[in-house]
């Protein structure tokens, strides 16, 4: 996928933020937070605006936003 890294400078993935949770790289949640607002920013810039892919990182973003604001109410 060149045309992919041609546009994205900082590519994000759900395999390398797994993999930074399961070795604990992740010091705060706004660590984990930034990982993936970059996955669906990156995802939101490569595709369409009207495209499911581009709708589904929109409903990610808003989902780990509340979770987020939940867990940080909690503290």
């Amino acid at each position: 996928m060149p045309q992919y890294y041609k546009q994205i400078s900082n590519p994000m993935d759900f395999s390398r933020i797994r993999r930074n949770l399961k070795h604990g790289l992740y010091d705060t949640i706004d660590a984990l937070s930034s990982d993936i607002k970059l996955l669906c920013l990156n995802c939101q810039k490569f595709n369409r605006d009207d495209s499911d892919i581009f709708r589904d990182s929109e409903t990610l973003l808003a989902i780990w936003e509340r979770l987020k604001a939940s867990a940080t109410a909690l503290v």
